[in-house]
């Protein structure tokens, strides 16, 4: 369980890894329905799991920044998400 992406570069040392982002006050039941085999865990993440440490190759004026990680320059443009690993 995290509040966002994490770096997954241990994710080929298993079957099957089971993520959760951002749990509500279901989040026990859910999990056991899951763990249990009454529910299958089939939804979409809304972002990208990087496989090692900036993967992407984000040089520092993207991030975190050159002015004191004050601005950020988007010079990806649309590249970004799914479609920057597509």
């Amino acid at each position: 369980m995290a509040p966002g992406p994490t770096i997954t570069d241990f994710a080929l040392a298993f079957d099957a890894m089971l993520f959760n982002v951002m749990p509500g006050e279901e989040y026990a039941s859910a999990l056991g329905k899951v763990l249990f085999g009454d529910a299958n865990p089939s939804g979409k993440l809304t972002f990208t799991m990087p496989n090692k440490n900036n993967e992407q190759q984000m040089e520092e004026k993207q991030y975190p920044g050159e002015d004191g990680n004050q601005n950020v320059t988007y010079s990806e443009k649309h590249h970004f998400g799914y479609r920057y690993y597509d």
